[in-house]
């Protein structure tokens, strides 16, 4: 039922990895790219996932790397299948953050996650032209509202603060100062 998945992380994509070579070469040619392409993104996403990973390991995802490209391009002129999206791209970047990190799980990809939802929503206002200055402007208008809501929130606290310390003082409830 991969196919009408409505909600999906990034184990459950690890699950789907796992079962779909099997599946695939059942339907496609056998010297498919597709099949290629999934088979070593598999491979890669096993290295990546250890807990442990040596030079040697490293050395082979970097073996690994250009025939999947190869293979994803295949793909693409095959299938429509478009690539060219952040997360695939960090897989070139791969090796030297294994050497430069450590394994994966002592970091993460979704810390950025929010921020890729704010671009999406800010992309959506746009006129689909000349985006990036419409986009800035959009987040430009977003940080002063953000920053009027703060001191407005800050403000209507430190006035009940100031109301329940009156309270207190006084022995009992003050009225709430009216808007004119």
């Amino acid at each position: 039922m991969v196919t009408s998945v409505d909600f999906t992380d990034g184990n459950s994509y690890k699950d789907i990895l796992k079962s779909i070579l099997p599946s695939v070469t059942d339907i496609l040619p056998a010297k498919s790219p597709l099949v290629h392409c999934i088979r070593l993104l598999g491979i890669i996403r096993a290295i990546s996932g250890l807990s442990v990973i040596t030079e040697d390991q490293i050395k082979y995802l970097e073996s690994c790397l250009p025939k999947y490209e190869k293979y994803c391009s295949q793909v693409t002129r095959l299938y429509s299948k478009n690539f060219n999206y952040p997360k695939h791209h960090s897989l070139v970047h791969l090796p030297e953050d294994l050497r430069a990190k450590g394994v994966t799980e002592n970091y993460s990809t979704r810390p950025g996650e929010g921020f890729q939802q704010e671009v999406q929503q800010a992309y959506d206002q746009t006129n689909f032209r000349d985006i990036e200055p419409q986009v800035v402007r959009i987040d430009e208008n977003q940080e002063v509202i953000a920053r009027i809501r703060m001191y407005v929130d800050l403000h209507d606290k430190e006035n009940q603060r100031r109301l329940q310390e009156l309270d207190e003082s006084d022995g009992g409830p003050q009225l709430t100062p009216t808007e004119g």
